[in-house]
């Protein structure tokens, strides 16, 4: 079996390893009965995320390499995509929606955030006052992390049951809405939320660090009192090996998986 691996940051090295498969280059010959793709999958809609790589490269190389009836494994869903394995009647297969991968690197996730937080300041997290948005899989693991340090953790969440959890979970628990009135109180700022939650009004009373956890990012704050952070793509820039084991750990059971089921 010939495994091809296309474009990703460090850690899709690290699963090629693993996967003992093929890494693309521009001399990379003949056809593969496994293709697998990146994660994030891409950027635009119509190129492979190739971020160590100064050319780009469009979805229509699948084709190309793919043999008849492979399996293509992709760190998440795109039409282009979609259109070209249905021309070449390829399989896709979403490993992004493999729950104890998506659980696995919220935890990596988790785990860079604080060494960020950790190093952002010349104080300790211990004694600190942090302000978490969201109470998602992230954002809980965040949560649990921090006050391993000491840091006195509230949680801001939309949902009443994610405000409940939090609780139960033994966190300080708000509602988004009073936000304004306590912003000010927090040394650090934590957003796992994909939505632009804070106004000018809402930066402008914060103070201290705010680190951007979300897909969708806020704009950076414009406040000198502010240090602000965008942490995208934790796993992969802070623990390339152990997520790219991940993903090629994840892609091998779910091969396997289909195997037995034939």
């Amino acid at each position: 079996m010939r495994i091809l691996v296309i474009g990703g940051d460090s850690r899709m090295k690290y699963a090629a390893g693993e996967l003992c498969a093929e890494e693309y280059n521009a001399h990379t010959v003949g056809t593969f009965d496994i293709i697998v793709l990146p994660m994030p999958l891409t950027r635009d809609g119509e190129t492979i995320f190739v971020p160590l790589s100064g050319a780009s490269l469009p979805f229509d190389i699948i084709g190309r390499f793919a043999e008849e009836g492979a399996v293509i494994f992709a760190g998440g869903e795109c039409e282009r995509l979609t259109e070209i394995c249905t021309e070449h009647r390829l399989t896709i297969v979403n490993y992004m929606k493999n729950e104890p991968l998506t659980l696995r690197n919220a935890a990596l996730t988790a785990e860079a955030a604080v060494c960020l937080l950790s190093n952002s300041t010349e104080h300790s997290l211990l004694g600190s006052r942090i302000l978490i948005m969201g109470y998602g899989r992230i954002a809980s693991m965040t949560a649990e992390r921090l006050r391993a340090f000491g840091a006195e953790i509230t949680v801001a969440a939309r949902r009443s049951e994610q405000r409940i959890q939090a609780e139960l979970d033994g966190f300080r628990a708000v509602e988004i809405a009073e936000i304004h009135e306590i912003i000010s109180g927090f040394d650090y700022t934590v957003n796992t939320v994909p939505a632009a939650l804070f106004d000018t009004e809402c930066f402008a009373k914060m103070h201290g660090v705010f680190l951007e956890l979300a897909t969708l990012p806020n704009n950076p704050p414009d406040n000198p009192e502010i240090k602000y952070i965008h942490g995208g793509g934790l796993p992969g820039k802070y623990f390339p090996e152990t997520a790219g084991k991940f993903i090629a750990n994840t892609i091998d059971e779910i091969y396997r998986a289909s195997l037995r089921a034939q």
